[in-house]
């Protein structure tokens, strides 16, 4: 997929549907807290999802891959290469610790949070 020259607009398309996701579910934009990485060599990127709202963690799930599909439609293959986790925390701030799983992967939250 290649996807590393465009991670700045793919990562703001990715934040944008997973936060339409979480609206749907009547979790506010302050109310969840967004972590990805990128790994090169796999290819792959990978989101932590953290809220300290209720939420029907499947549901969510599946809006926020639908909202993915639809923010990407020239990469119809996308989820192919995405990952989320989707955790509840106590603090939001607990989504961010140890961004990365391992040295190969780069870590590009802050992109995410920009959009």
């Amino acid at each position: 997929m290649a996807i590393k020259t465009s991670l700045r607009i793919i990562a703001r398309r990715l934040s944008e549907a997973v936060q339409k996701a979480a609206m749907r579910q009547g979790i506010p934009p302050d109310g969840i807290a967004l972590a990805g990485t990128y790994d090169e060599a796999m290819d792959r990127i990978r989101l932590r999802l953290g809220t300290n709202h209720p939420v029907d963690e499947r549901r969510l799930y599946a809006d926020a891959f639908d909202e993915i599909r639809r923010a990407l439609p020239e990469i119809p293959h996308i989820t192919l290469y995405v990952s989320l986790v989707i955790h509840k925390v106590k603090s939001l701030e607990e989504v961010y610790w140890d961004a990365t799983d391992s040295e190969e992967e780069y870590d590009f939250t802050e992109l995410l949070n920009k959009s």
